[in-house]
């Protein structure tokens, strides 16, 4: 199909597929010059029908200053499926929700605003499984912010595809910097607030506040409902200062946990406050813990562990981030729609506690320059 030598503009396609963009540039009087994919068959499909395209392959071995400078960079928009939660000012939201003006939490541990949100039909997903996060599903070429390991030292944090993430990497989750006591209680009231949600049934609707004020009481009775299906750590909690929060962690584990050798465990139905658990963790001890869906008690239990006294822990805390391993990368052999975001500034958003990149616009045509800027 190729035969255009003397166009205007030129086209270098990254994660892409069968040739969509290669075809569409074409019947534009556009130049494809290059291309990044590693699957065989597409592989195969854009080599017969552009022969004089260069092919890179795997996009996280490209180096951008090597290859030649194009007009317009086109990819497969990366994305997660519906029913990913994502990290606002508000606590966490599905992603199909996140409108244009919401903040989001990114790298940089600060709210960002989105400025765009987008969707795909039908996509394949891949699976990623790693220590301190439960399974997360994306497409394959979606960005996750990452640390290799080397021996015993790190890389600096870098973007990489998530099919192109093996277990030398590890993924980051940001350790909560707020610190702000809006709902005015103290230490004491913040440990009364953690055991009364370990506690399998309604004490507030039965009028027994126990230790926890009537202030305290009447200002919060209309939000904690300690019901195991009702469970929630709501924004203002995990923003309370470090101690506040380290008191609320141990008056939930006082009440609702076991211990096996040195390590806390605890078992939930709510997976919204499984994740968010995990970040009042990080938050209050500044150490790395465990989360899993339960094999034992069945599907919809989460598991959520920590050793407050690690020895030799196989996550890291570099900064404001915790690292964990990667387990693995699967594909599911799953398609659903798809959505994604784009955020001003610092790019990153967390989904599901972990940080990722978004979907930043990579077509300029008419301007020239390397594949550097992405990579």
């Amino acid at each position: 199909m190729q035969a255009l030598t003397n166009n205007t503009l030129t086209l270098g396609s990254l994660f892409s597929g069968s040739g969509g963009f290669e075809l569409a540039a074409a019947l534009n009087n556009i130049n494809p010059v290059w291309n990044s994919e590693i699957r065989p068959f597409p592989m195969l499909v854009t080599s017969r029908r552009f022969p004089h395209t260069k092919q890179y392959g795997d996009v996280s071995k490209i180096n951008g200053a090597e290859i030649e400078p194009v007009d317009i960079v086109t990819f497969g928009s990366p994305c997660f499926p519906a029913g990913t939660p994502v990290l606002t000012n508000d606590g966490y939201k599905a992603i199909e929700y996140i409108r244009e003006g919401d903040y989001v939490l990114t790298h940089a541990n600060r709210f960002m605003r989105v400025t765009k949100v987008g969707g795909t039909p039908e996509q394949e997903l891949y699976e990623l499984n790693a220590q301190g996060i439960l399974p997360l599903e994306a497409t394959a070429n979606h960005p996750f912010l990452v640390r290799t390991k080397y021996k015993n030292e790190f890389s600096n944090a870098y973007q990489k595809p998530l099919y192109s993430i093996t277990e030398k990497d590890y993924i980051g989750v940001p350790i909560l910097s707020t610190q702000d006591n809006t709902l005015d209680i103290t230490k004491k009231e913040a440990f009364s607030l953690g055991y009364y949600l370990g506690q399998t049934y309604n004490m507030f609707n039965e009028g027994k506040c126990q230790e926890l004020s009537e202030r305290l009481y009447e200002r919060l009775s209309d939000k904690v409902k300690p019901f195991a299906k009702c469970e929630r750590i709501y924004p203002e909690i995990l923003n309370l200062p470090d101690e506040h929060i380290k008191e609320f962690v141990k008056g939930y584990f006082e009440h609702d946990s076991r211990h096996i050798k040195h390590k806390t465990f605890c078992k939930t139905s709510d997976f919204e406050f499984a994740i968010n658990l995990c970040l009042a963790i990080q938050k209050s001890f500044k150490i790395g813990c465990y989360i899993c869906e339960s094999k034992v008690f069945g599907t919809g239990t989460y598991i959520v562990s920590f050793n407050p006294s690690p020895d030799n822990p196989s996550w890291v805390v570099i900064g404001d981030t915790i690292w964990y391993p990667v387990y693995s990368v699967e594909k599911t052999n799953r398609k659903r729609d798809v959505f994604n975001l784009e955020v001003e500034n610092d790019h990153t958003y967390v989904a599901q506690n972990c940080v990722v990149h978004n979907c930043q616009d990579l077509s300029q045509a008419g301007k020239r320059f390397t594949l550097d800027a992405f990579l």
